[in-house]
């Protein structure tokens, strides 16, 4: 059966042991104080992803200069590669190189049109032979002929090329294109 003990007992036993019970209660406390403290203040000792992946990269370069520097000095070493050696994935002081934009590609241009068809307002009327030996062609616009040699210049734009017997050949002075005018009989 469990004994109660009165009040006054109660206040003798905390005179000698209180000293106890407040120490506990302090330091509960402060435990309690440090606690919090602690649970608000950020952790500090987590490295992000960047940095790990920045130290992922240098432990990598440093392994890369020790094989490096140990393959100077042990000829052994010098064109053997292991497979466990990681390379590093990029170089951290070049900017990565963006992809170049597409080009749009353009439909040709259209060809250049054809040259116009040579078609003289004067009509070709025949052919004359001089003693000299000299070929004439014989043109006719609006009741006037005008007689002229390889090199003439008909309508001053086509140039007479060459003379024969019943067709002479024309040259168009701006394209450069050539036609053959044939003698039309009625």
């Amino acid at each position: 059966m469990l004994r109660r003990r009165p009040l006054d007992s109660f206040r003798s036993a905390s005179t000698s042991g209180g000293t106890i019970r407040t120490g506990i209660l302090l330091t509960c406390l402060a435990g309690a104080v440090i606690l919090s403290w602690y649970a608000n203040t950020p952790p500090t000792n987590i490295p992000s992803a960047s940095t790990r992946t920045v130290h992922a990269q240098q432990a990598a370069i440093k392994k890369a200069a020790f094989v490096t520097v140990q393959s100077i000095h042990k000829p052994e070493m010098r064109n053997h590669d292991s497979p466990s050696e990681a390379k590093p994935l990029r170089n951290p002081f070049v900017f990565a190189d963006l992809p170049p934009a597409p080009i749009a590609l353009s439909p040709p241009p259209p060809p250049p049109p054809p040259p116009p068809e040579i078609k003289p307002q004067s009509r070709f009327i025949g052919t004359v032979d001089q003693k000299g030996g000299a070929l004439f062609a014989l043109f006719s616009l609006k009741n006037e002929v005008t007689p002229l040699r390889e090199g003439g210049l008909l309508e001053e734009r086509y140039i007479v090329a060459k003379i024969g017997p019943d067709s002479v050949l024309l040259q168009d002075h701006s394209f450069g294109n050539t036609a053959t005018i044939t003698l039309v009989k009625k």
